[in-house]
């Protein structure tokens, strides 16, 4: 195997895991407290960990980037939940934020961000009607159908003019994490 062709492909592990990563935490953030319990005893968090542990040894700036860029993006507008660190949702948001310009820098930062906005995006567009259907807090039920997709265009954009082969690496990788971690931490509940 040549060394382009492994480092294209080390690339899409970092990036895979460290999506595993994120809808794992996700997940353990998300997870009504009754349920929680029992997604943690199946050993969640340790995975999740693992993951990005592995994740970060094979790439460490992508699997950094995205972690963070997830983190920012999921905490920025969480202003009701009481946080471990007494602080609100975009504060945390903030803080991560600084840590990761002086870590990968704002172009990596940036593309990761963009790319995990439209993930997000194109994730509450797909979900509109169950996440109505439920009452959950939804972009597309908030800023309107057409504004969304206009958004998830844009930040496609972006995240593909500063790191187009991440870009598609990162959408690649959505049905996998998503099928994993729905039969390793759902299946039989």
């Amino acid at each position: 195997m040549s060394s382009a062709t492994s480092s294209v492909l080390a690339r899409y592990f970092s990036i895979l895991l460290a999506g595993l990563a994120i809808k794992i935490m996700d997940d353990c953030l998300d997870e009504p407290m009754e349920d929680l319990a029992v997604y943690c005893r199946r050993g969640a968090i340790a995975y999740g960990l693992l993951a990005l542990a592995i994740a970060a040894a094979i790439e460490w700036e992508t699997a950094c980037s995205l972690f963070f860029a997830a983190y920012i993006l999921g905490m920025a507008g969480d202003e009701i939940r009481p946080l471990a660190s007494r602080l609100r949702g975009w504060e945390e948001s903030l803080i991560v934020l600084g840590i990761g310009l002086a870590s990968v820098g704002w172009k990596a930062l940036l593309a990761a961000m963009s790319t995990m906005a439209a993930v997000q995006l194109y994730d509450d567009l797909a979900d509109l009607a169950k996440d109505a259907r439920w009452g959950r807090a939804n972009l597309v039920r908030r800023w309107g159908y057409t504004e969304c997709l206009l958004l998830l265009a844009i930040s496609m954009a972006i995240g593909a003019l500063l790191n187009p082969l991440q870009a598609l690496f990162v959408f690649l990788a959505v049905p996998p994490v998503l099928t994993l971690t729905r039969k390793i931490f759902r299946e039989d509940e």
